[in-house]
């Protein structure tokens, strides 16, 4: 059984247990954590170092991060992630996208905290890869109240997972989420 990251003091608990187990429990644990959980986790992964090869596979296939959020609609989503070119491109799936659009992002090296990763939305999507939603911008329309101006700030939990944390506008907000991958490295 994975503790709930409220119950630990230490992140090598959650990592360890983690890394134990098998794609569907550490998924089922991940879409368990509400807010509370997510908050704890972020912090408990201060300094847990992650690399921007941590969120594509060299092969060129898109993985799947399964993801849940701490917002109160809309909780469950993907975040999907490949190699296009020399950079790792990605964006988001789920129930909202025709709604808010795909949310494109690159991801890229922290400027702030080395060991941290961003998920960058204020990047221009000017080439989708093959199989991806046509390039959107992330400032137009309804898709700039949820990507517009916005870094969500990574770090490491696990082998298989991660928590990440967004800042609009340059300021923290109360938003957090957890990453399960779906292949392994």
């Amino acid at each position: 059984m994975i503790p709930q990251p409220t119950d630990v003091d230490d992140l090598s608990v959650l990592t360890t247990a983690l890394d134990g187990a098998d794609h569907a429990t550490r998924l089922a644990w991940v879409r368990s954590l509400g807010k509370k959980q997510q908050v704890k986790l972020y912090a408990l992964a201060e300094g847990q170092a992650l690399d921007v090869g941590y969120f594509h596979d060299a092969d060129g296939q898109v993985v799947i991060h399964h993801g849940r959020n701490s917002l109160p609609a809309f909780t469950s989503f993907e975040k999907r992630m490949v190699l296009h070119g020399d950079r790792v491109q990605g964006y988001n799936e789920g129930v909202a996208r025709p709604l808010v659009g795909p949310g494109h992002f690159l991801v890229r090296d922290s400027e702030d905290t080395p060991g941290e990763i961003w998920v960058d939305y204020c990047w221009a999507c000017d080439a989708a890869p093959e199989g991806f939603p046509a390039p959107a911008p992330n400032d137009r329309g309804i898709s700039t109240l949820v990507y517009g101006n916005m870094v969500d700030v990574m770090r490491g939990v696990s082998a298989h997972v991660s928590v990440g944390r967004a800042i609009k506008k340059g300021k923290l907000t109360s938003n957090y989420f957890v990453l399960c991958r779906e292949r392994s490295r």
